[in-house]
């Protein structure tokens, strides 16, 4: 299964490396994130250098030239999944979100087991 992760992220660097760390501890471990980035320029730069110290080839990073928004965002990391032929796209709603190590895999269970379900989602407190 091919399945891309995105993150839509605005000026939350600190909590964006949790939830790329949390990504990294997943037990399934066949997946893209993009991170889609519409933070200043400090928090940008603090992203970029941890992505590119992570050395892991699952995450890659977008700068975006003008703010999307978390809609705009969101529909921007869509169409990549779309145009890159991914077989299901997980969206993180938000850039701090902290998942369990087996929700991946206990999601992609679900929907093989569930063939009329299209959407897992996650407890948010």
């Amino acid at each position: 299964m091919k399945l891309l992760i995105g993150i839509p992220s605005y000026n939350k660097p600190e909590e964006l490396k949790e939830a790329i760390l949390c990504l990294k501890k997943q037990t399934f471990t066949e997946f893209k994130v993009i991170i889609s980035d519409d933070s200043d320029e400090a928090s940008s730069q603090k992203i970029q250098t941890f992505i590119i110290e992570l050395n892991d080839d699952r995450f890659s990073y977008l700068k975006n030239e003008k703010r999307r928004g978390l809609f705009g965002n969101m529909k921007y990391l869509w169409s990549l999944a779309y145009e890159n032929s991914y077989d299901c796209f997980m969206w993180l709603c938000d850039d701090d979100v902290i998942l369990d190590n087996e929700f991946i895999f206990n999601g992609i269970e679900f929907l093989s087991r569930n063939n009329n379900c299209a959407v897992v989602g996650y407890p948010c407190d």
